[in-house]
């Protein structure tokens, strides 16, 4: 029988205040752009769990480990209080329960960029809340806010009825109207901007 190592400084997962479901609420949505983007979203969070699992935490916030998975403290106080107003607005979280997390909050990347919010406890475990498949939490490293807004497709980790799987997608033309009336308005400084921002709508 193979015998397996267990590091002590191991990083721990838990799930007991992971909320699934998708919301929204003034600056934030976790919805999704498509079906196909939700049901996916599944697999890269369980893969990501997977492999940060294999990692002491040393290992895993030094330096290259770190940036592989995007992993990062979250420091500023306006993503720490939209944090807190995501678990007390948005999933009903009591605040005095939220003030025990002592605003220690991180973030970690699937490999298809969607952030995952966590709390940092006992400094090795990550106790997962919510996810942020659009990086609203921290909006100076997300492009299009205006386009991840009208998202509508809520997460494939909670159970779906025949309501959402017949849910009506936004249009690829909305989409484009947007892109235009905000080249029109110039929120774009060159058109390399906006053709970023083209790709990252029709990929």
């Amino acid at each position: 029988m193979l015998e397996k190592r267990i590091p002590e400084n191991r990083i721990c997962f838990s799930f007991n205040y992971f909320k699934e479901e998708s919301i929204r609420i003034p600056n934030f949505n976790n919805f999704y752009k498509d079906k196909l983007a939700s049901i996916n979203s599944v697999n890269d969070f369980i893969d990501v769990i997977r492999e940060m699992g294999k990692y002491t935490k040393d290992e895993l916030f030094s330096n290259n480990i770190k940036k592989m998975f995007h992993l990062n403290q979250i420091y500023d106080n306006k993503s720490i209080d939209l944090i807190e107003r995501v678990l007390v607005d948005g999933y009903g979280f009591p605040q005095q329960f939220v003030d025990n997390f002592e605003r220690s909050y991180i973030e970690f990347s699937t490999k298809n960029g969607k952030r995952v919010i966590a709390a940092l406890m006992y400094g090795t475990l990550f106790e997962c809340l919510f996810l942020d498949p659009n990086h609203f939490i921290c909006p100076k490293k997300s492009r299009n806010i205006k386009f991840k807004e009208s998202f509508i497709i809520p997460s494939a980790f909670q159970k779906w009825d025949k309501e959402i799987i017949d849910l009506e997608e936004p249009m690829l033309k909305d989409y484009l109207e947007m892109l235009i009336e905000d080249y029109e308005n110039g929120k774009f400084e060159k058109i390399d901007d906006a053709m970023e921002t083209l790709k990252e709508v029709v990929k």
